[in-house]
């Protein structure tokens, strides 16, 4: 924003006087100052840190805002917070009205030939081809960032780069028209640039992962990911999810020469099925829950007694947030009366996590 637009934005903020504000990650500066925050709506969730949304609510000072989180596909920390009871959770389990099906399938490097040529077929109809790759120039790490989607961050000059697929495009797809766009253009040049692509001045755009969100293409039928490998499950799902939002049948080609067994499991996992919460709980399963008591987003708990790995484990934790919601639906004094809170203060006051945590009783520390 021009600087005396953002000034203006920020004393409006300060003030009171913007009833409502929205933003970019630009909310997170400490210059920002709300007057009262009581409300934080954070759209597409897994693109930001654990950090990042403490900051964010941190700017209340002292009052307890109401924070509402949105995402097609919660990350695994988030599905531990849900088993946790840290969450509230609704759900849309229907796709928006006319959305047709994606067909996704995995290519390696070598197996292209029929997914360029049906690239020139879907121009000619009309329709447009998006090519997302990891890195902006070769020899780089991924500059876009994925909060929480899990895009490598290694330097991979294997990995495809987007400037030079851009000008190999031009070449290896003439006439058709490619256009390019990554996070360190202008935003003003990268507006252009998918304007163009929207109003069919393009047939195709190379882009990094700033397509993966808010960009809305009806005629746009193929979604491309060079270097799949290198994207999580929720960037994957979210970058299929430009496709398809026409009347003609779409297509999602995921390209990848990788043999490593996570990686395979994830595009697998993509390409078996379009449902989010599908592709949470294999995300959940892939990469764990992290620390739900902490920073980490993915990776084993910290845990004595328990994993939500385990499925019955799961089912207890489940069982545990039921019983604990029931208890405090109740006024404090039925709920301090209960036999349930009597039996617990009864175990609690016996001993009971001082025994777990010993591994006494003839049962190891780690038992359920």
């Amino acid at each position: 924003m021009p600087a005396d637009a953002k000034r203006a934005s920020l004393e409006a903020i300060e003030s009171g006087q913007a009833a409502v504000v929205v933003g970019t990650h630009a909310l997170l500066q400490e210059r920002v100052t709300f007057a009262a925050l009581g409300l934080v709506v954070i759209d597409e969730q897994h693109r930001f840190g654990v950090e990042q949304r403490s900051q964010l609510e941190a700017k209340a000072a002292g009052m307890a805002p109401h924070v509402l989180l949105m995402t097609a596909t919660p990350i695994p920390r988030t599905l531990g917070q849900v088993l946790y009871a840290d969450l509230d959770v609704s759900d849309l389990r229907t796709p928006p009205p006319g959305r047709v099906p994606i067909r996704t399938g995995i290519r390696g490097t070598d197996q292209l030939d029929g997914t360029w040529r049906r690239v020139r077929d879907e121009a000619a109809a009309g329709h447009r081809a998006f090519v997302v790759v990891p890195l902006i120039v070769e020899g780089e790490s991924s500059d876009d960032g994925d909060g929480e989607g899990g895009t490598a961050e290694d330097v991979d000059s294997s990995a495809v780069a987007a400037t030079s697929e851009a000008e190999r495009l031009r070449g290896a797809l003439a006439p058709l028209r490619v256009g390019l766009v990554h996070g360190r253009m202008r935003a003003a040049d990268r507006d252009a640039e998918m304007g163009r692509f929207r109003d069919g001045e393009l047939d195709v755009i190379v882009g990094t992962t700033v397509v993966e969100v808010g960009v809305d293409v009806p005629e746009a039928t193929m979604m491309i990911v060079e270097g799949a490998d290198r994207f999580g499950l929720a960037q994957l799902h979210q970058l299929r999810g430009r496709v398809g939002r026409g009347s003609a049948e779409s297509f999602c080609v995921l390209v990848s020469d990788s043999t490593d067994p996570v990686a395979r499991a994830r595009l697998e996992a993509v390409a078996a099925t379009r449902d989010g919460f599908e592709l949470a709980e294999a995300d959940f399963a892939l990469r764990r829950e992290g620390n739900v008591l902490g920073f980490a987003q993915s990776g084993l708990p910290r845990l004595r007694v328990a994993s939500l790995q385990n499925e019955e484990h799961r089912r207890l934790a489940t069982d545990a947030r039921r019983h604990a919601e029931a208890l405090l639906g109740g006024d404090d004094q039925t709920v301090l009366r209960s036999p349930e809170m009597a039996a617990l203060a009864d175990e609690l006051q016996g001993g009971w996590l001082q025994r777990v945590a010993a591994g006494e009783d003839g049962e190891p520390a780690g038992a359920a």
